[in-house]
């Protein structure tokens, strides 16, 4: 009995140990005595290489029956053809079905292969083989829409991955898979068989929550300073989930005196809410500070979320707040930043003037009381004008919003920074860039990971930001090239812009008298033309102080056109430093050290270097060596030995000390989908109109209440579908997964 398990021929065989021996093998002129010539170190190994047969043939493989000895351990393996035997009558004769029946391939083929264990060296070899068909063989152009032809080796999977983290849809990534195959017909796989292993990927990872912990617990081996907080509701499922890591933190020490924060929606499997956190740098460009998902949009939960942001940030509150002018926002800033100046969204503001006051005269009007710098007097003047003109003197919004009036009119704002924020138009802008990365059918764990490239692109934004400012003299344009000099050594790139914008301006600010007090000289100026408009800039010549009656210095940072046109007058050549606000200048991160940082989250640009230089020339090897077998053979054999040294030498070392998943969070569940307020129909104010959901209709028929798939007429259409002519494809795939689509959707901003 042992001799019949005992391969004779293994001494003269061809040993095949994985896809790099097949390379060599001609599966089109192969015999049936050839293939019993090679033996396998497993089971895989010989139905690839069968399948690969299989594959230059015309037909594909599957496993079949098994034989195992009395320790239940496999001997033997039939290999059969992908149309053996017939499709079992329940099937067939099924009356009832929510969908069009596949077409039926099986034909009773007979072709098989058997493969065998050598007791002795264990290794698989090819006991019987039958190759004799009773069907058409299918033509190489269709070979890959056979089912065991289309699949994802590990290193496709890896690298699908590994795009997806980035961002990248997936049908975008099937694109690129076509491109490096050298066409869509090369795939062996298709974009249905990507969407199952995204969806084997996320099942083999528990629930979803477990699994987004778990991966921020990973980042904190990387980031020891990422903070992150999370609450349970009383059915064990995520509730609130707030996080940031060590970069966010820093930002926020050195910009957080502006905080902007707004809800985003449609970011995520769960519908719920997503609350960004955001400020602006030196660049004056939008960074994140830190963000969270939420369950609900109550006070308390904003409570909780403000809170946790200021355990997060050691404490640190904002100087000024920006918001949309939601009322549980509105109320947890009060509770929780009482001292902050806090402003309404302008772009808000006017849009519920257009939807509460049905005037456009009057949304006009409301706009430059809002905007224009007037003088508070001048404000109460306008105001009053205004309502009455418009005849809107009982309107409760109109008059809800005089009572609001500090928390968005200019006249009012004037004097509290707020770092030239008007308006949630930087939130909308980064919800728009978020959404680039994330999209609805993004599970917690998929929205960390692409939520995390997002930032990154934002700091890499940010450092080509200070390679522009920092490389290079800027060119000088007005007729006050001392001051403007000036101003370019400090200010980065886009403030120097908008200071130089200023300062041209200034040449239509004019001195027209100085009065001298014991400490202070005050001058008041006019703009050209207009003498009804003065300001008062009072200068201390012992402290080199100015300030202007404007407080646009106060309020936005950058020294206003009427302060510079006194600076002019006094033939001043520099910027004083009490005019030069360090958080827009190009030093204004010189008191943080990212080196270490830096280093642990990238490579250095020597490690850079050799990649690329390394991948390119790999490249270049590959596509000339695979046109010629023997080339290929010999390349295959050299790489292998040279990675098996190399390994060797310098080892791989294992991660230590990673706890990824933390006993606490064993029965944590999936959060529920949220109901969310969302922003309402255009035109109207927040959460006052709701959208009519339109009820779905099918496609064949036109009926409510159905679709396509479901329709009673199915049936009937198919048949006059074939009496014209029209033929369904073949398609063998045993996969009962439904089709994907996984275009983004680009919910409304807010």
């Amino acid at each position: 009995m042992k001799g019949e398990n005992r391969f004779e021929g293994y001494n003269v065989g061809i040993s095949v140990n994985g896809l790099e021996d097949m390379g060599g093998v001609n599966f089109k002129m192969i015999t049936e005595d050839d293939m019993k010539k090679y033996h396998f170190p497993n089971l895989e190994v010989a139905f690839t290489f069968y399948n690969w047969y299989a594959r230059m043939n015309g037909f594909s493989a599957r496993k079949s029956k098994v034989r195992r000895n009395k320790h239940k351990e496999v001997v033997q393996q039939n290999f059969v053809c992908y149309r053996q035997g017939f499709r079992e009558d329940r099937f067939q004769n099924n009356k009832i079905r929510k969908r069009e029946a596949r077409a039926d391939t099986r034909c009773g083929c007979e072709a098989n292969c058997v493969v065998h264990v050598d007791n002795h060296n264990q290794r698989w070899y090819i006991r019987y083989i039958n190759n004799v068909h009773n069907h058409n063989f299918v033509e190489q152009e269709f070979i890959s829409f056979l089912s065991g032809h289309r699949g994802m080796d590990d290193d496709d999977i890896l690298q699908m991955h590994s795009f997806r983290k980035s961002g990248i849809r997936t049908s975008q990534i099937f694109g690129s898979f076509a491109g490096q195959a050298g066409g869509y017909q090369n795939l062996t796989f298709s974009v249905q068989n990507m969407y199952n292993e995204v969806d084997k990927e996320r099942r083999s990872k528990g629930t979803d929550s477990r699994a987004a912990l778990s991966y921020l617990r990973s980042l904190k081996n990387d980031d020891p300073t990422l903070f992150w907080k999370h609450t349970v509701d009383k059915e064990g499922r995520l509730e609130h989930l707030f996080w940031c890591d060590g970069r966010s933190q820093i930002d926020y020490k050195l910009f957080g005196d502006v905080l902007a924060f707004d809800a985003t929606y449609k970011k995520n499997r769960y519908l719920c809410p997503v609350v960004v956190f955001s400020g602006v740098n030196h660049h004056n460009q939008t960074i994140v500070f830190g963000i969270a998902i939420v369950a609900n949009e109550i006070e308390d939960t904003y409570v909780w979320l403000l809170e946790t942001f200021l355990e997060a940030m050691q404490g640190k509150m904002p100087i000024s707040v920006i918001t949309d002018g939601d009322l549980a926002m509105r109320n947890a800033i009060r509770r929780v930043f009482p001292k902050a100046h806090h402003r309404l969204c302008a772009w808000h503001l006017a849009r519920n003037a257009t939807c509460n006051v049905k005037n456009p005269r009057f949304t006009a009007l409301f706009k430059k009381c809002m905007l224009f710098d007037y003088e508070i007097v001048d404000f109460e003047r306008k105001w009053n004008e205004m309502v009455k003109e418009c005849g809107v003197e009982d309107n409760p919004w109109v008059l809800d919003m005089y009572e609001k009036k500090d928390m968005w009119a200019t006249a009012h704002i004037r004097g509290k920074f707020f770092g030239g924020f008007r308006t949630t138009s930087r939130c909308e802008g980064l919800h728009a860039k978020i959404g680039q990365f994330v999209n609805y059918r993004n599970n917690l764990t998929e929205f960390l990971q692409h939520f995390n490239q997002c930032s990154e692109y934002l700091r890499f934004k940010e450092l080509e930001a200070d390679f522009s400012s920092m490389h290079g003299d800027r060119v000088l344009q007005t007729e006050f090239h001392k001051l403007e000099k000036s101003a370019s050594k400090l200010y980065t790139k886009n403030m120097f812009f908008l200071f130089r914008s200023i300062l041209q301006r200034s040449s239509v600010v004019k001195v027209i008298s100085c009065k001298q007090t014991a400490t202070c000289y005050i001058y008041i100026v006019t703009k050209y033309c207009k003498s009804g408009s003065e300001w008062h800039v009072s200068y201390w010549p012992s402290s080199m102080e100015i300030k202007c009656s404007c407080l646009r210095m106060e309020s936005i940072g950058i020294p206003c056109d009427h302060i510079i046109s006194v600076m002019v007058y006094l033939n001043m050549v520099e910027l004083p430093k009490c005019l030069v606000l360090e958080r827009w200048t190009q030093n204004a991160k010189d008191s943080i050290n990212y080196s270490s940082q830096e280093q642990s989250n990238g490579w250095d640009s020597m490690t850079v270097c050799r990649y690329k230089s390394l991948n390119q020339r790999c490249r270049d090897v590959n596509s000339f060596v695979c046109k010629f077998p023997e080339a290929y053979a010999e390349t295959l054999e050299l790489l292998n030995g040279h990675y098996a040294r190399v390994k060797q030498k310098y080892g791989l070392q294992p991660d230590e000390g990673i706890v990824l998943e933390d006993r606490n969070d064993r029965f944590l569940q999936n959060p529920l989908k949220a109901n969310t307020k969302g922003r309402g129909r255009r035109g109207s104010t927040k959460h006052q109109i709701k959208r009519k959901r339109r009820r779905g209709h099918c496609g064949l028929c036109g009926i409510v209440g159905h679709n396509k798939q479901t329709c009673t007429g199915l049936t009937n259409r198919r048949k006059q579908l074939d009496e014209s002519g029209s033929t369904d494809n073949d398609d063998d795939d045993d996969d009962d997964d439904d089709d994907d689509n996984d275009d983004d959707y680009r919910g409304p901003n807010h």
